[in-house]
């Protein structure tokens, strides 16, 4: 009996745990969509996490 509501609190906790991420994913999968629709490579690459260009000072 107390078993079965420990499993039941650890999965809600998980789900709970989870959320942050999955909600994070969810926006940079509409954020990167959106740019390259608009045919922004080079932003959809920043917004991913990819190389970050490198500029001249100068």
């Amino acid at each position: 009996m107390y078993a079965a509501s420990a499993v039941g609190i650890a999965s809600k906790y998980d789900v709970f745990a989870m959320l942050p991420a999955t909600s994070f994913s969810s926006a940079l999968s509409a954020l990167t969509a959106q740019n390259l629709a608009a045919g922004k490579e080079e932003r959809a690459g920043r917004g991913a996490g990819g190389p970050q260009p490198r500029r001249s000072h100068g």
